[in-house]
Order: structure tokens, then C-alpha cells, then sequence
């Protein structure tokens, strides 16, 4: 699948490439680098995007997601 370079999941992998190291998001729980970030959001875009995992693509849809959901999940799922 061919990705338009001026689409957003484009241009989001350029500055992630570009800052990988540097923090994208932090909470009082946790920092997440931008190679984190994109990690993890090309993670559960792959879920939601597979028609036969209803299951993730519910839980990754779920806005009440706690900080131990997300690292439990990125310790089975995401490596």
C-alpha cells in the first residue's frame, strides 16, 4: 500500500524519524517518545485495520484506557 507523502500517517513518520528520541507526549503517569508514539499508534492502526480482530479493534477504539491497560498491552502485544 502506496502512502501519499503529504498524507498526515506520512508527514507524522518524517518528524517521528526526525525526533525519535525527543518526548511527543507526557502525563503524570508517563513520557512517551516520538519513536514510542509511532511505535505504538502504527500498532493499533494495523489492529483496526485487520477485519478479522474485532477484539482489538474494540479495545483500541475504548476511550477509558487506563495507563496499566496500555502497558500491558505493549508488553503482549506490541514488543
Amino acid at each position: 500500500m502506496e502512502i501519499n507523502p503529504q498524507s498526515v500517517p506520512a508527514r507524522f513518520a518524517r518528524v517521528a524519524a526526525q525526533f525519535s528520541s525527543r518526548i511527543a507526549i507526557s502525563t503524570p503517569a508517563a513520557d512517551w517518545t516520538y519513536a514510542e508514539l509511532d511505535r505504538r499508534s502504527t500498532f493499533i492502526a494495523t489492529k483496526i485495520l485487520d477485519p478479522d480482530d474485532t477484539v482489538a479493534r474494540m479495545k483500541a477504539i475504548t476511550p477509558a484506557r487506563s495507563q496499566q491497560e496500555l502497558q500491558e498491552l505493549d508488553s503482549r502485544d506490541i514488543g
